[in-house]
């Protein structure tokens, strides 16, 4: 079934769906729409590389979840791969959504969890004759079956541990591959004691999901925070729809209020008052100390996207024209504390 292309390896050509929709597809929830945005779903060969690896770990998570056939498939098939790097991108490169900022810049999400890609650890006998080769670096290393792996998927040896019981020669693949079936291929082998393959290190609460549907891929983004060895306390969901043209809608966010980002009304003994609001196109501040100092201030809108910012001498800030209607949160910044306000920007 067709899908839509780019990267560094691929003409961008735009086309449709990838996955069975009746085995994938997710009931999209009742949100309000936002603007579409032209985007493209072309990319630096850094970002490309970047993306590639959450779109490769997305596929083979719906490979494993759905118990489909290509989960027994070491290659990770670009047909499926493909429509879900070309949504991530997009996101990438829509500039004009603030949401955007939020998962690409503020929180950098990426879909680090459950599925290496790109790397295997063999654990075997270190006193074969093999495993003595690999351990000075030599390729091949005398054993059929393993150069035979090594040359046919691409693999380089890059490091080599040493334990008292066994060691742990690692290979990393020139391309991602689906390290699961690839590694029940080196469990046969004589003296092989274990093969790992799986991420251990899935602590920072970053998760991407999609679906896939007719017009669109759907992506959410989340951020987790608190135990999130235990899978986390919290957690912040932003969602886009992915059309295949590369455009991109912002959905909308829902979950938890972020740290840091949550409306706090200031000290009871900081007597701070802005007013008036709500205001048009300008507040007054009230209440500060230190009269001739400066102060920086921040404003965030809804989704706790930073629009504004600067300082002020004069306890006033002009915004010229810069903000819409909608609630806001001021932040000041003095030299012993940071103020929240809420501001109403209402414009006749």
């Amino acid at each position: 079934m067709d899908t839509f292309y780019n990267n560094a390896k691929k003409q961008p050509v735009m086309k449709k769906l990838i996955f069975t929709l009746t085995i994938l597809c997710i009931t999209i929830p009742t949100l309000t729409y936002g603007q579409i945005v032209e985007s493209s779903c072309e990319a630096p060969d850094s970002i490309v590389q970047k993306y590639q690896d959450d779109a490769d770990v997305l596929t083979l998570r719906k490979f494993y979840e759905n118990d489909l056939p290509w989960a027994d498939s070491i290659e990770i098939p670009d047909e499926h791969s493909d429509t879900v790097l070309n949504a991530l991108l997009a996101v990438w490169n829509a500039d004009g959504l603030a949401a955007r900022d939020t998962v690409v810049e503020m929180f950098d999400i990426h879909s680090r969890e459950l599925y290496a890609v790109n790397y295997i650890l063999i654990g075997a006998d270190s006193t074969l004759a093999w495993m003595q080769e690999l351990e000075a670096g030599n390729i091949p290393c005398g054993n059929d079956t393993v150069d035979s792996l090594i040359n046919r998927y691409s693999l380089n040896l890059t490091n080599y541990y040493s334990h008292a019981w066994e060691d742990w020669p690692r290979f990393d693949g020139e391309s991602n591959l689906n390290m699961g079936p690839l590694g029940r291929l080196f469990l046969p082998i004589y003296g092989v004691q274990y093969v790992d393959t799986l991420v251990n290190t899935v602590l920072d609460g970053d998760r991407i999901d999609f679906s896939i549907n007719s017009e669109f891929v759907e992506l959410t983004y989340s951020y987790g925070w608190g135990d999130c060895l235990n899978g986390c306390m919290y957690r912040r969901f932003w969602e886009f729809n992915v059309y295949y043209d590369c455009s991109v809608e912002y959905i909308g966010s829902y979950g938890n209020v972020l740290e840091g980002m949550s409306v706090f009304e200031q000290n009871k003994e900081t007597q701070i008052e802005i007013y008036p609001n709500p205001c048009h196109d300008n507040v007054n501040i009230r209440g500060l100390n230190k009269q001739d100092m400066p102060v920086v201030y921040s404003i965030y809108n809804s989704n706790g996207i930073k629009v504004l910012t600067g300082k002020t001498t004069n306890k006033r800030i002009e915004f010229n024209g810069k903000l819409n209607n909608g609630l806001y949160i001021l932040e000041l910044y003095t030299d012993t504390e940071t103020i929240r306000k809420k501001i109403q920007i209402q414009k006749h």
